[in-house]
């Protein structure tokens, strides 16, 4: 058959490199435009909505009164949100931000200044994050069980040749 789908490596590596950068799982595969045009679509929708929220709409908090569940969605972008764990993490032992603080949960008083000054951007942002990491879980699928039209060929084949077989038999 002239159009072959690449042969495919370990699934599981493929899934782990496509949670830590989008697309990354494809080109492991050898499937290196598609995995591109999925990497600048799901990185672009990320940090344009980062950019809209002026770097400030991933976090994540996890308090008794005050759980950030947006960042359920986020975390499937991989690389692009693990700051923000390890902020959380942080925080959680004791010691302060690093990175200037990117990624880290900002107070009630920076939060409420920043739905005033950025209005609608701020709840854009978190959700261009949000869906960016959501289409992610599907690429990582896609890295872990290959392409589907492959399958959808080989079950064509069988039944050309079930076919085949029923004409010879006549």
């Amino acid at each position: 058959m002239a159009n072959q789908p690449p042969k495919l490596k370990d699934p599981s590596t493929a899934a782990f490199l496509s949670w830590l950068v989008p697309g990354l799982g494809q080109v492991y595969q050898g499937r290196l435009v598609k995995g591109l045009l999925l990497w600048g679509a799901l990185w672009g929708a990320f940090f344009y909505g980062l950019q809209l929220g002026e770097w400030k709409v991933v976090y994540l908090q996890w308090d008794r009164d005050n759980r950030r569940y947006a960042y359920l969605c986020q975390v499937f972008i991989g690389a692009a949100a693990v700051p923000a764990l390890v902020q959380y993490m942080l925080k959680r032992s004791g010691r302060g931000p690093w990175w200037r603080g990117y990624q880290a949960a900002p107070d009630q008083e920076t939060l409420d200044d920043l739905y005033r000054q950025l209005g609608r951007r701020f709840e854009i942002g978190t959700v261009y994050t949000m869906i960016a990491g959501l289409l992610n879980i599907l690429v990582i699928y896609d890295a872990y069980a290959g392409a589907a039209y492959a399958r959808l060929e080989e079950q064509e084949e069988e039944a050309r040749g079930a076919g085949a077989k029923q004409e010879a038999s006549a």
